[in-house]
């Protein structure tokens, strides 16, 4: 090939213009085989934990939330049981006289006791019942207080 000659506009002189070198065709390249569109193992590996931790979140909650409910039907029915106690000592003749007794509330026996204290005004008295799962036990589920007028 002949170089060729061109002529600028400017001050008229000559450039000499090389031929443009010829490209080699690219070589076709196929894609890789182990190159597969998806998630690698870590990535899996990664949302596991994620959701893992997720579930035992949920579940403890859960956890927490039955062991809630079954606490508050505890109190609820020893609630019961000492409000069955004070209506029984308020409709007594003698409520002194009761110092202990048991109210079957939900098909369960729960035992109370009374405590009287004096007031200031000779004829009523702040009584408390007590309310126990057990006779035995020392735990309290439930105290319920009000005051009583002193029969006549």
């Amino acid at each position: 090939m002949t170089p060729s000659v061109a002529r600028s506009s400017t001050a008229g002189q000559a450039r000499i213009q090389q031929p443009l070198p010829q490209r080699q065709p690219h070589p076709v390249v196929e894609p890789r085989a182990t190159k597969q569109a998806g998630f690698t193992l870590v990535e899996v590996m990664a949302a596991l934990a994620i959701f893992a931790m997720a579930a035992l979140a949920g579940v403890a909650a859960a956890t927490n939330h039955l062991n809630d409910l079954a606490y508050m039907e505890e109190r609820t029915m020893a609630r019961y049981a000492a409000a069955n106690a004070l209506a029984c000592l308020s409709l007594s003749d003698d409520p002194r006289e009761m110092e202990t007794g048991v109210e079957t509330i939900a098909n369960k026996e729960w035992h109370w006791s009374v405590t009287f204290t004096e007031t200031v005004t000779a004829d009523v008295s702040y009584v408390e019942v007590t309310v126990r799962p057990s006779e035995e036990s020392t735990a309290k589920s439930y105290i319920l207080g009000r005051y009583l007028r002193a029969p006549e």
